[in-house]
């Protein structure tokens, strides 16, 4: 460690000087702020199924002549059209109408 030593020939200042550095010794470290915690994003969907998807799946149902089918899971859904069903619920449709093809 370097010591400096300065000869101050004002003794006011140096009255001040050594005030302050006994302030500054005592006082204590103001504590660290913590990082604010980022808000949580949404999870993203591993695999995302659109309306499209869906909407082809239950189309090729009901060219196999199950159509009775697709009416079924638009019940067991509780819609009475495919734009009904919450985003969420696509891939749970997808799901259902590959079990029944």
């Amino acid at each position: 460690m370097t010591t400096i030593t300065i000869k101050i020939e004002a003794p006011e200042l140096a009255e001040a000087i050594a005030l302050l550095a006994q302030q500054l010794s005592m006082q204590t470290p103001p504590a660290p702020t913590p990082a604010p915690t980022p808000a949580p994003k949404s999870k993203p969907v591993a695999n995302a199924v659109s309306l499209e998807t869906v909407r082809e799946k239950l189309s090729a149902l009901g060219e196999t002549g199950k159509k009775g089918a697709v009416k079924e899971l638009f019940a067991q859904f509780g819609i009475a059209k495919l734009t009904d069903l919450p985003a969420e619920k696509l891939g749970d449709m997808l799901a259902a109408a590959e079990e029944k093809l």
